[in-house]
């Protein structure tokens, strides 16, 4: 049996954590100047913020992470535009 390596056009990228500035900034903003004494005090500030997000906050990010995916897949997975 002989095995055929396809091209392919696709690129496939990981994600930057850039990617998630959307809700990194948003995020970090809520929580700034609170003092945990805990882990879990952490995670119930965090989820409490994620349910006090309207729905629109998450479209928002998705389509900028779909518009950034995008502008990736042209540009070949490289990050800037090469002049």
């Amino acid at each position: 049996m002989r095995l055929r390596i396809a091209q392919s056009t696709a690129v496939f990228t990981r994600p930057a954590s850039s990617d998630y500035m959307h809700v990194y900034r948003s995020l970090k903003d809520s929580l700034r100047g609170q003092s945990f004494g805990c882990d879990e005090e952490v995670i119930h500030a965090i989820n409490d913020w994620f349910e006090q997000q309207v729905k629109q906050f998450f479209v928002d990010g998705v389509n900028s992470l779909a518009r950034r995916w995008e502008k990736r897949v042209v540009l070949e997975g490289d990050y800037t535009e090469k002049l």
